[in-house]
């Protein structure tokens, strides 16, 4: 298996606009990314070391491990609040879109493309080896909805895999898109 293979795949197949990912990132033990692009390509500027970061979520199989981390546990990361305005649709979306192109002018801190603020990701569900997180308004003084989002952080044989995904598909139907992509590698 070549990145070059597995990237050109994940690009085609797993996706937006044939699929629900915005950004992904392939990670191998203790050691930076691989595979990085769309919202996760500066994962390694934000994140020293992602994988002891996120492993500790998915290594543990463990019932009430599990629960204590879907209970306790809030994730603050620098994914970028943005959407590309081909993924926002309805009036849901446009009105989420609006209150955030609001909020980042209201910012000083902005990067050329994406405001690189730290926004909650909630754990919400496992399956089988992944966790799925959902993204959290802010606070409820900046009157900004959840835009919807997640985080599907999986084991792989290589390391973790990391897929950010839009809020337009079920999380389940985004985490059965990434198995597939990634059992098509063996991974």
């Amino acid at each position: 298996m070549s990145n070059i293979r597995l990237r050109d795949f994940l690009k085609d197949n797993l996706l937006y606009p044939k699929g629900p990912g915005l950004g992904a990132a392939q990670i191998l033990n203790s050691i930076k990314s691989t595979i990085n692009f769309g919202t996760l390509s500066s994962i390694d500027l934000w994140e020293s070391n992602a994988y002891l970061l996120f492993m500790p979520l998915v290594s543990d199989s463990r019932p009430e491990f599990r629960e204590n981390v879907l209970r306790d546990c809030m994730l603050h990361l620098p994914i970028p609040l943005k959407m590309p305005s081909t993924v926002t649709v309805g009036l849901d979306g446009v009105e989420s879109q609006r209150k955030t192109d609001e909020l980042l002018e209201r910012l000083d801190n902005e990067t050329e493309l994406y405001h690189t603020i730290k926004r909650p990701f909630k754990p919400l569900l496992y399956m089988d080896s992944s966790l799925y997180c959902t993204s959290m308004p802010f606070t409820d003084a900046m009157e900004l909805g959840s835009p919807g989002d997640g985080l599907i952080i999986r084991p792989s044989k290589l390391g973790l895999f990391i897929l950010h995904v839009s809020g337009n598909y079920p999380p389940t139907y985004s985490l059965n898109s990434l198995e597939r992509c990634l059992e098509t590698f063996g991974l």
